[in-house]
């Protein structure tokens, strides 16, 4: 999903609304992109030695990731 219409999808929900997305032809394969404060930021995850990283300090075994035909929601 391209950043843009990441935007335009999480500009209409609640503050700490977000989502992993898939980053169309780019070498860090997913962002997580979050509302907050009416702002929508995007971080990149990256995939290294079997880990998943949304900085060099914090790392995790997995990325849970929905499929885009069926998003998952919270009301």
């Amino acid at each position: 999903m391209e950043r843009q219409q990441t935007d335009n999808l999480l500009k209409s929900h609640a503050s700490g609304t977000y989502l992993i997305r898939e980053r169309p032809a780019e070498a860090e394969r997913f962002a997580i992109s979050i509302k907050f404060n009416e702002e929508v930021k995007h971080i990149k995850v990256v995939e290294k030695d079997s880990w998943v990283h949304i900085t060099e300090a914090k790392k995790f075994e997995s990325l849970l990731v929905g499929d885009p035909g069926s998003p998952v929601a919270w009301p």
